[in-house]
């Protein structure tokens, strides 16, 4: 895009940050929020509150303050965090001081809340504070002054000074100030320059903020305020990612370190005398391993926290990533694998023993040699009993013994027999926890065993060895029998982090902070004959269509816990296992039921109000519907306004135009109003993730054909459908351009859009006449190379100018002949400065997408033809209506072979592919990487 980039930019950063005249608090208690919560007026002012999930055991419910509380704030983009504080028993809570900017008046608006939440609602008078953007600035200024009252503070890429943002002169009205006496002033209520008193109060603080970030910079920001605090002798934990900006990459607000920050800080809050223990573990432990000793105390059950001491954690951790980074089959277990199953000290209730070191350095020779967790699982199952001189018996002394208990007595239950199983797995690098049932269908009693990680949960019963495999025991058939719908007869495994279901001991009822996942349905769906045989083991010829069938039935159970409550599905077992063809049609069906629900849940108020939201990015629309619904759902045309570059009041005029400049016989007839009013309003990179939020609402909500959707615009919109329709081509069915210029935008993509140009002969202001009949030529000579591609139709009105006094609607009918293929046997994919992670069958990885960057591929019968020179990966991903996955297929490029065997079909390809977009015709059930430059044999 290469008009007028510095206006564009401005244009940019001001709606981003909405001025102060569209935002100001509601006059009724009424909010969107993310989870489920109740809004409040706090002295006029509209505020929230979300409950935990899990109430804590505490006297004062700890909490998080979020800011800033404006019109769509807290959303979406926060789910994410919200879900895991409220899992964690954390609250959180805000309240809505429009653009204060830390102004007084707003920070006494915070006290007024402050108060409510302490004084009469029984909340922790200690908060953790957590500012998004200019939220920063709010939440800051508040506790610079209030250091005694607050346990923590977390920003993603907060608002740290005023002179930085929003400035003086604009922040001055807040302050009732003019600038100059806010410039001379500043230092009372800058919060970068009133650190002092958080330091001495020994407050943490956190930060993710984007190294490119040029709204709120980071070195005028968290940059320098780590520099100070640091200075002033307090403790900040700063990440800077280094590609990113100002803007909404997922990974600012799925940041597992603010996670675990903000839940260990509120979880030292309740340490009482041993509190300083805790931070003393945060402030000696290694840089590589504060991550793991928050996630310890943000997750550790109360009893801990009082408790342990920095001593027994420091060791715990060191030697615990020590063995992670040791291990040979580390890259099969990913940070919160380990984190969750390798990292903790304990496995139930039992004795805290410091056993890491010991058990590392007696077990780790024992399974030298062992290449997989599951081969040294399998040792250490077989060789630890017998040279501890351990054995079970009824005898012994209780139930729940910790490790060092059961050396002691010689003698252990299953479950003390299972927790050493399971440590001195973890002291080698295994990710390992306890399973079990509080009691057995046939009431004949309870059992604990031993569960094992390698790519997918083995079992194995402890000190009960069956040579060198897993999933062998003497309960295999017992476990057949659990009922998942039953508290006493399901089969649960352990989880340090919470996960909303309790595990119950049943040594002792009155235990309520072992955390647990039901896995009753990899145990019970089998319906193998053969008790020694499971999902999981490949010795039977029949394990592929029984581990698929038991991969749908644990996606029924997991689809049936409500969507808050669920684990990311990608880190399941079952969404690895390879399914048969029958099973993959039936878990697609499954995965499309529940997105649809879940759409119609979480998006219903966005639909009602018509405004779709992207941060502070606001893009109401329009629609009307009219016709008979065809068998196979409405058409949809996406109709772009013309202005830009103008005042908002002339862009809005052009938008109220648009609503009725054309009709449609069938279908939904949509007219967005663009977020910005700059003169690229349609072809902005937030513009691409609106539009696929807003067809996948529309595929729900007014059950739309995602393979009738149309895109038009007129003027700047037709700019827009220049610039979208060749990067977004898999998403329409067809595309008309009315009036507008396509800047730098390549024809390429359009291989499979059917593309029409309407623009008037004496439209010569840009040379949009010119620019649209050499367009018209540039497809004219694609179409000849490639006759089955590149179907267009060019009309240049004669006569007319700018105005094509509706004529062009004619392009309309021309459109609605054409309908999406979603699976095209040949791909042209251009990426534009705009980029791209999928288009159609193929894909890129996030961090491998690159700008201008092409690649051709066709497919025939069970072959793939790449063509490309400046991608070096690519992803190709297929489904049983391309070709058939239960062949081999061939990835050849320039004569080279690249790639040859099957594709499996997953559970967790389709999950991602439908999440991607909410398209149910570009669900994909497999996927394979492969290296251009790599060739097989």
């Amino acid at each position: 895009m290469n008009k007028t980039t510095g206006f564009a930019t401005l244009a940019f950063v001001a709606v981003l940050l909405i001025s102060l005249d569209t935002l100001h608090a509601a006059d009724s208690p009424s909010k969107s929020l993310p989870l489920a919560g109740e809004v409040l007026l706090v002295e006029g002012r509209t505020a929230f509150v979300i409950p935990p999930e899990v109430k804590s055991t505490q006297k004062a419910t700890p909490w998080v303050w979020y800011a800033p509380t404006l019109r769509g704030l807290p959303g979406t983009a926060e789910k994410w965090m919200f879900e895991r504080f409220t899992k964690a028993g954390i609250a959180i809570a805000g309240i809505d001081v429009g653009e204060s900017y830390g102004s007084p008046k707003g920070r006494a608006q915070y006290t007024a809340l402050y108060e409510e939440l302490t004084a009469k609602r029984g909340f922790s008078p200690k908060p953790i504070m957590l500012g998004r953007s200019r939220g920063g600035l709010m939440t800051l200024a508040w506790a610079a002054e209030n250091a005694d009252k607050v346990g923590g503070f977390a920003g993603i890429y907060p608002v740290c000074n005023v002179a930085s943002y929003p400035g003086t002169a604009r922040a001055c009205g807040a302050y009732d100030m003019t600038a100059e006496e806010l410039s001379s002033r500043l230092k009372d209520h800058n919060p970068i320059d009133r650190l002092a008193a958080l330091a001495k109060a020994g407050v943490p603080l956190f930060a993710i903020h984007g190294a490119k970030d040029k709204v709120v910079p980071l070195e005028a920001n968290s940059g320098e305020m780590h520099k100070r605090y640091e200075a002033l002798g307090g403790k900040m934990q700063l990440i800077v990612p280094p590609d990113q900006g100002h803007n909404m990459w997922r990974g600012f607000f799925t940041c597992g370190e603010l996670v675990n920050f903000v839940i260990a800080q509120a979880a030292i809050a309740r340490a009482g005398d041993n509190a300083d223990e805790l931070r003393k573990a945060l402030e000696e432990a290694a840089d590589e391993h504060k991550q793991g000793v928050q996630f310890l105390i943000a997750h550790m059950p109360e009893r801990d926290l009082k408790s342990l001491s920095a001593e027994f954690l420091l060791s715990n951790v060191r030697f615990a990533y020590k063995a992670w980074n040791e291990a040979p089959w580390k890259a099969q277990i990913d940070k919160d694998m380990f984190l969750n199953d390798v990292l903790p000290y304990a496995v139930i209730n039992e004795r805290r023993d410091d056993w890491r070191e010991d058990f590392h350095k007696r077990f780790s020779p024992l399974v030298a040699q062992a290449k997989s967790p599951s081969e040294a699982a399998a040792m250490l199952n077989g060789k630890i009993f017998g040279m501890l001189k351990v054995r079970f018996s009824r005898q012994r002394p209780k139930a729940d013994q910790s490790p060092y208990e059961t050396i002691e007595a010689g003698m252990a239950s299953c479950t003390g027999l299972s927790v050493l199983l399971v440590d001195a797995c973890r002291a080698v690098g295994i990710p390992a926890r306890l399973a079990g049932t509080p009691l057995w269908v046939d009431k004949s009693g309870n059992h604990s065993w031993v569960e094992i990680w390698d790519g997918r949960w083995h079992y194995a019963g402890a000190a009960e060895p069956t040579g060198d495999t897993l999933n062998r025991a003497w309960f295999t058939g017992k476990a057949k029998t659990a009922r998942a719908d039953h508290r006493l007869h399901a089969i649960y495994a352990t989880s340090f982090k919470p996960t909303g279901i309790r595990f119950p001991p049943s040594w002792n009822r009155k235990i309520d902070y072992i955390h647990a996942v039901n896995v009753t349905e990899r145990y019970a769906s089998t319906e193998s004959k053969d008790e020694e045989k499971q999902p999981g083991e490949e010795s039977s010829s029949s394990f592929d269509v029984e581990a698929s069938m038991h991969a749908v039935a644990q996606l029924k159970t997991f689809l049936k816990t409500a969507a808050n409550q669920r684990p990311p599905l990608a880190e399941q077992g079952f969404a690895t296992v390879a399914l048969t063809k029958e099973h993959a049609k039936e878990a697609e069906l499954l995965l499309r039921k529940d997105h649809v629900e879940r759409i119609k849940r979480t998006r219903a108020d966005e639909m009602k109000s018509r405004v779709l939201a992207d941060g502070d990015l606001r893009m109401p629309f329009h629609y009307t519907i009219s016709g008979k619904k065809p068998k196979n759902g409405r058409g949809l045309y996406i109709s772009m306004h013309g202005g830009g570059g103008a005042p908002k009041q002339v862009n809005d005029r052009q938008w109220e135009n648009q609503k009725r400049l054309y009709q449609v016989p069938e279908g939904v007839y949509l007219a967005p109003r663009a977020p910005t009013n700059t003169w690229n309003l349609w072809h902005q990179a937030h513009i691409d993730g609106l539009f696929d939020r807003l067809i996948e609402n529309l595929i729900v909500f007014e059950d739309v054909d995602p393979n009738r959707v149309y895109l038009l615009g007129y003027s700047a919109g037709g700019d827009g459908v220049y610039q979208l329709a060749p990067r977004m081509a898999d998403r329409f069915a067809a595309a008309a351009m009315m009036a507008g210029h396509p800047n730098e935008t390549s024809p390429l993509g359009l291989r499979n859009l059917p593309f029409t140009i309407q623009v008037g002969g004496n439209d010569s202001p840009y040379n949009r006449n010119k620019v649209a009949a050499a367009w018209g030529e540039k497809l004219d000579a694609l179409q000849k190379d490639d006759p089955k591609g590149y179907v267009h139709w060019t009309k240049i009105y004669q006569g007319k100018g700018h105005w094509l006094n509706r004529e062009d609607a004619a392009a309309l009918p021309w459109m609605a002949k054409h309908t999406r293929n979603p699976l095209p046997k040949r791909i042209v994919w251009k990426q534009d400065d705009v980029t791209h992670s999928r288009f159609y069958w193929l894909a890129v990885k996030p961090e491998k997408r690159k700008a201008r960057s092409q690649v051709a591929a066709n497919l025939e019968g069970q072959q793939f033809d790449l063509s490309t020179e400046d991608i070096d990966e690519l992803i190709i991903r297929a489904n049983d209506r391309m070709l058939d996955l239960d062949k081999d297929i061939t990835v050849i490029s320039q004569g080279k072979t690249l790639h040859r065997g099957r594709i499996t079909r997953t559970i967790g390809s389709m999950a991602k592919t439908l999440a991607e977009r909410g398209d149910p015709t570009s669900i994909f059930s497999g996927e394979i990487v492969v290296d251009i430059n790599s060739e097989t044999e």
